[in-house]
């Protein structure tokens, strides 16, 4: 009984190997798809998921399951908001016990000023310090991603900065603070940030203040599809990332696109980026996610990639709202020309890590 066992195992990984060499690849190496995720504003449900070989999927909230396809995993966010924040600590620990093992992000965007979480950094690494241990100590194996800010600007990077000291006042030294810090999440959309205007403004606490960190402007709408300007971002916040002596951790990319709208709702004129246009930027910026490396800022695990994950914006928002949509909930939730420049980028990846069959799991 033993030996014909020995024997169904080596048929099925000498298959497995067969099968992985005939898609480009070795066995054990991992699934690129994995790196590619999407963001999901509206219901997901009757969605052509699986279609997309997509690896992950975020909906900037933290309570459910949601049913995906094989291979896609969920990221939970947790919202750090002043309201939102009153009952998070009393309700966390649950859904960290009914939750194992997951990925939950602390916070949505916290710089931002009057729109999402807007909170000081300070605040930031307060409640980070709080929810960071409730789910160290209700699960170890659980993993948790700081920042998620709009963008990595250098006034972005100095709210982190000031968040990470207060971090560490808390958690009793820069060491202990880094300890709770497993993945580093950041948002990469290219907005204005003057204040009072069009885009991201400046961080909460930075509004009559400036002296300590630099605004960036953005004039021409184009440069909100620059993959100049991304790229350049990327490279900035990875050396970033190893000045403080982070370059150790996962770099995730949680949600970025091309936020001009195709089209205009009714009786409004907005500024359009086209369809194509975005679909261009979108397959840009994954070549340059899929082949940036680094020696001296990467990821040494992962190659020396700069980036390990990254999530576009987004799956099913209204067209005439922002850009990057891949399926259009206003017309029967068909597929997009964005939707299917993303098909056809991931579909060529070589799908290499090939799970066991059922049976040899039982």
């Amino acid at each position: 009984m033993l030996t014909s066992l020995v024997i169904l195992i080596v048929l099925v990984v000498l298959f497995m190997a067969v099968n992985a060499r005939q898609n480009g690849c070795l066995v054990g190496k991992a699934n690129e798809n994995y790196r590619f995720g999407v963001t999901a504003p509206l219901n997901i449900d009757w969605l052509d998921l699986a279609s997309l070989h997509a690896g992950g999927i975020l909906n900037w909230s933290a309570k459910n399951n949601p049913a995906l396809p094989a291979g896609m995993d969920y990221l939970r966010i947790v919202n750090v908001d002043d309201k939102t924040y009153k009952t998070l600590p009393a309700s966390l620990p649950g859904m960290v016990k009914k939750y194992p093992e997951s990925v939950w992000l602390i916070g949505n965007e916290p710089d931002r000023y009057f729109y999402q979480d807007s909170i000081t950094a300070e605040s930031y690494g307060e409640r980070y310090f709080q929810l960071a241990s409730i789910i160290r100590s209700q699960d170890p194996s659980a993993r948790i991603g700081f920042g998620t800010v709009i963008q990595p600007t250098p006034i972005r990077i100095r709210y982190l900065e000031r968040a990470l000291d207060r971090l560490a006042q808390l958690a009793g030294g820069t060491e202990k603070a880094m300890a709770l810090i497993d993945i580093w999440s950041i948002h990469n959309f290219i907005l204005n940030e003057d204040p009072n205007e069009w885009g991201a403004g400046v961080p909460v606490g930075f509004e009559n203040d400036y002296s300590d960190a630099v605004r960036i402007p953005i004039s021409d709408y184009n440069d909100t599809h620059s993959i100049s300007i991304f790229t350049q971002r990327v490279i900035a916040f990875r050396q970033w990332m190893a000045k403080i002596g982070q370059r150790d951790k996962p770099l995730w990319i949680t949600e970025y696109g091309s936020i001009f709208p195709p089209i205009d709702p009714p009786d409004s004129d907005y500024y359009n980026v086209s369809d194509q246009d975005t679909a261009a930027f979108l397959v840009s910026t994954f070549d340059f996610l899929m082949t940036a490396t680094d020696s001296n800022t990467g990821l040494v695990s992962d190659g020396n990639r700069l980036v390990q994950r990254w999530f576009w914006y987004s799956l099913n928002d209204h067209r005439y709202s922002y850009g990057g949509s891949f399926f259009d909930p206003d017309n029967g939730n068909a597929i997009t020309p964005v939707g299917e420049a993303f098909i056809n980028y991931t579909a060529k990846l070589p799908v290499c890590y090939l799970p066991l069959p059922a049976f040899l799991k039982e």
